[in-house]
């Protein structure tokens, strides 16, 4: 039912709280890219690992526990993302980043949703299941590419 669908994301909406509560922490201690990256890895994480539960019949429980993790990647690469685009243009310019920012957000978000709802309905549950193997590759792509950037950053003046 509707009012069922809707509970169901509410561990999505909570994780994507919690992401944002983390980000700004994770920014004071590394770098902002490094954030995203910490972001990227988890929402790559999270996405595969919900693919994998529905294609697997898991139970409501384990899927919505995947899909507040994946709110929790959300959540967190929004932070450093809106900072990173503020603090690159001059201030007067500010409205132009904080639109570019939200709009590859929302294109990417789209995009998102068309390739993992084209995947998952055209590959069978075991091509989705055994593609897995391939999970901390993509996760240790999304850290060391985030770790290899250096950024001069408002509150992060020593990297």
């Amino acid at each position: 039912s509707p009012v069922e669908a809707g509970w169901a994301l509410v561990p999505l909406a909570i994780g994507y709280a919690v992401g944002a509560r983390v980000a700004p922490r994770l920014m004071d201690r590394t770098t902002p890219f490094l954030a995203i990256a910490v972001a990227g890895g988890l929402s790559i994480f999270a996405t595969t690992l919900v693919l994998a539960l529905v294609a697997s019949m898991a139970p409501g429980w384990a899927v919505m526990a995947a899909a507040a993790a994946f709110g929790a990647g959300s959540g967190m690469a929004n932070t450093p993302t809106n900072a990173l685009a503020m603090s690159e243009l001059p201030p007067d310019q500010s409205g132009i980043a904080g639109a570019f920012a939200s709009s590859t957000r929302q294109v990417g978000q789209a995009l998102g949703i068309a390739v993992s709802g084209t995947t998952y309905t055209l590959l069978p549950a075991s091509t989705v299941l055994s593609s897995m193997s391939w999970l901390p590759i993509l996760l240790a792509a999304s850290v060391i590419t985030g770790a290899g950037f250096r950024t001069r950053f408002p509150g992060n003046e020593e990297n």
